[in-house]
């Protein structure tokens, strides 16, 4: 059975956030197309918290500075139209129906099978490596497993084609 989800929402601590998250539903739901698995569910969101708080101010800034849907609502009106909160007369709550939840090991699946079909080889289950963190140097609890260095610095941002996001991993068997 899967465990709980994780939370995907619009909104945000901070409006430069919103735009990469809007590109991250595309893409869960074009993964989600692409291996006609259900990865994101649109669930809507509240959060809660005082008025003039960072949660509340937050994503109030972003939903105004996107144009994203959103409701403010008091305390009295979440106790209305849901019961199982119980909050304080000074809490408010900011309602975007844009809120969802990610399947964490449906996501994890879906892209372990989008690898292969690109191509990649799979090591799991390998035996791990032993060495203080920060070290390059390691040793191995079997030939099968898979050494690997995290880069020394990183080339490329995040999210652009050709980016270094991982470590250089080499097999000890292969020499390479």
């Amino acid at each position: 059975m899967a465990k709980a989800a994780s939370f995907a929402k619009h909104t945000s601590k901070h409006p430069d956030y919103v735009p990469l998250l809007q590109r991250a539903y595309e893409q869960w739901r074009a993964l989600q197309e692409e291996c006609h698995a259900s990865l994101l569910i649109m669930t809507g969101g509240l959060m809660i918290g005082p008025r003039d708080g960072v949660l509340v101010q937050g994503a109030l800034a972003s939903a105004r500075a996107h144009n994203l849907p959103h409701e403010l609502i008091s305390a009295d009106e979440i106790q209305h139209r849901f019961p199982p909160f119980r909050v304080s007369p000074e809490m408010v709550a900011v309602q975007e129906p844009n809120a969802g939840v990610l399947h964490p090991e449906a996501c994890i699946r879906a892209h372990l099978d989008g690898a292969t079909t690109a191509g990649a080889m799979l090591r799991l289950r390998n035996r791990s490596c032993s060495g203080r963190p920060g070290s390059t140097r390691r040793r191995a609890d079997d030939e099968r497993a898979v050494l690997c260095r995290p880069p020394r610095h990183h080339s490329g941002r995040l999210g652009t084609p050709g980016a270094r996001c991982a470590g250089i991993c080499r097999s000890k068997s292969s020499g390479t």
